[in-house]
């Protein structure tokens, strides 16, 4: 598969990472604001190289479980906005979406279209059967757009996550590569 194929919607371009991507990286990963519902820390000055190396080296997505980053760039200013990943299951089979944003974005709807461009690939050029999407149970603005991609609600774990000293629930979302088909055909059929 040729991995250095860019990702186009309306209003984005979902392409690989580059080490100039540097400086807006931590910008927005190194946000309180965005980062408030991950269990990792915040993207400090200085572990980019180090987080670009292990995140590149994947891209190929040569073997199960790898993760493919790409950074999600606003067409019509080029400027970098987040990023979006997809992984391959243990099995190949599988995967999993996720998109992180700057928080100055919130409600434009670019996660709906970078999952939406992520699926399209997963279920498409990989030939995945499910894909599935997780997020803080109280992180609205990833579970509307999990919904209104289509994806729905599959579980919920209870303080299953610990966020400094709070533990919070998670909820996994799915959607089959069928379902996903026919939404998209419906979408396309309807202009």
């Amino acid at each position: 598969m040729d991995g250095t194929v860019d990702l186009l919607t309306r209003r984005l371009r979902l392409r690989r990472l580059t080490r100039e991507d540097e400086a807006a990286v931590t910008a927005y990963r190194g946000d309180a604001r965005a980062s408030r519902f991950l269990g990792h820390g915040l993207l400090a000055e200085g572990q980019y190289a180090s987080w670009f190396e292990e995140r590149d080296a994947e891209w190929d997505l040569r073997e199960p479980g790898h993760r493919r980053f790409y950074g999600i760039e606003v067409r019509a200013t080029a400027a970098l906005v987040g990023d979006a990943v997809l992984v391959r299951s243990a099995d190949g089979q599988q995967g999993e979406i996720g998109m992180f944003l700057h928080p100055d974005t919130a409600g434009l709807g670019y996660s709906l279209e970078a999952g939406g461009a992520l699926l399209d690939v997963g279920f498409g050029t990989l030939g995945l059967h499910r894909i599935i999407g997780r997020a803080a149970a109280d992180n609205r603005g990833s579970v509307h757009a999990m919904e209104r991609l289509g994806l729905r609600r599959e579980a919920l774990f209870l303080q299953s996550e610990r966020r400094g000293e709070t533990w919070i629930d998670s909820a996994v979302y799915a959607i089959l590569a069928d379902e996903w088909r026919r939404r998209r055909h419906a979408v396309e059929s309807t202009g």
